[in-house]
C-alpha cells in the first residue's frame, strides 16, 4: 500500500474544481444581469436609519428589487431621496406606497411597497425625472 499522496491527482482535482466554481458564478451572473429593471425614486421625510445601498425593495414581502442609491435632497436636507430597481415584470400602479420595514433584529431595514390597484394607472415619470413612489410614515 503507498503512503505517500499523488500530488498530480490532488493538483488536478484542486484546479478541477476551481475552473467549476468560477464556471458556476459566470453562468449565475449571467442570469442577475439578464433581468430587465425599472428605476424609480422613494422620497422619505422620515429617518432611513438601517436602510443602505443594496438593502432589498419588497412588495408584499416578496422581494422585487435593491436600493441603488440614497442621496440627502438637495433642495430640502430633510429629506432623503432612495433610487432603487425594480423588476420590470412588478407592476407599480400610481396608488403604491412605500413605507420603511426594518427586517431584522440586525436593524436592518427595507423598503416595503403595498397598494397599486389593478384598475389604477402604471407609475410614470415625467420627462427625464425618474417615476417617484409615494411614502407614507412607517
Amino acid at each position: 500500500m503507498e503512503t505517500r499522496a499523488n500530488y498530480i491527482v490532488i493538483g488536478a482535482f484542486t484546479f478541477a474544481v476551481a475552473i467549476a466554481a468560477v464556471l458556476f458564478g459566470l453562468f449565475a451572473a449571467r442570469f442577475a444581469t439578464d433581468r430587465a429593471w425599472n428605476h424609480y425614486e422613494v422620497l422619505f421625510t422620515e429617518s432611513v436609519i438601517g436602510l443602505s445601498r443594496g438593502s432589498p425593495v419588497l412588495y408584499n414581502g416578496v422581494d422585487v428589487g435593491r436600493v441603488m442609491e440614497l442621496n440627502l435632497n438637495r433642495a430640502d436636507v430633510r429629506e432623503v431621496l432612495a433610487r432603487v430597481d425594480i423588476d420590470a415584470q412588478v407592476p407599480i400602479h400610481e396608488d403604491t406606497v412605500a413605507t420603511i420595514r426594518l427586517t431584522g433584529l440586525t436593524g436592518t431595514a427595507a423598503i416595503q411597497l403595498r397598494g397599486g390597484s389593478p384598475g389604477s394607472p402604471l407609475l410614470r415619470g415625467h420627462g427625464e425625472q425618474l417615476p417617484r413612489i409615494q411614502t407614507v410614515e412607517s
